[in-house]
């Protein structure tokens, strides 16, 4: 039979040269804290998912306190450069519904050991943008006619929110007509 080719490793997303160049199984080192952190969280989650899965409404009534704990579990993450330093930010959206996400921005800082929180910003009814020109990213907020894009930074180790580029109120009648992200920043 013939030889297959030999698999290639998947490529880095986004433009993080260093985790590019490293050989499959061998991490940069804010790839290792990020892994590391994400690993220790679903270990902390893992009881209160297990228990929530398994809770009788009684269960849940007698012990309010932790099933807000677990509502407030994470969701979903995702990794991009805000402040195109080479190293992305980890961003993990915590919460359980559209109404009462929140996202938190953590960087990575050599010295820390472990990812540093920069910010945080309601994530309800919203999606992340990219910002690839510049330092920062975009929240696109959209719920029932009104929508709003505000741009976010990294300066001075913190997450400043720049404001607005783009806010509408639209009826139903104009939703239709509402622009795509791509026309409201490129």
């Amino acid at each position: 039979p013939t030889q297959s080719p030999a698999p290639e490793p998947f490529a880095v997303p986004g433009s993080f040269p260093e985790a590019a160049s490293l050989p499959l199984g061998r991490y940069a080192p804010w790839q290792k804290d990020y892994m590391e952190f994400l690993s220790q969280l679903c270990r902390q989650e893992q009881d209160l998912r297990q228990w929530a899965e398994n809770a009788t409404s009684a269960e849940v009534d007698a012990d309010p306190e932790r099933w807000e704990a677990y509502n407030l579990c994470s969701d979903s993450y995702w990794l991009y450069d805000v402040d195109k330093d080479g190293v992305p930010e980890l961003f993990i959206r915590y919460g359980n519904s559209e109404a009462a996400y929140e996202t938190v921005c953590y960087t990575y800082r050599e010295d820390s050991g472990q990812p540093l929180e920069v910010g945080r910003f309601p994530a309800g009814h919203s999606t992340l943008l990219t910002y690839p020109e510049d330092n920062g990213f975009l929240l696109y907020w959209a719920h029932m006619g009104a929508a709003h894009v505000d741009r976010y930074t990294l300066e001075e180790g913190g997450l400043v929110n720049q404001g607005q580029v783009f806010g509408s109120d639209l009826d139903a009648a104009q939703q239709e007509d509402y622009p795509t992200p791509e026309k409201i920043h490129p």
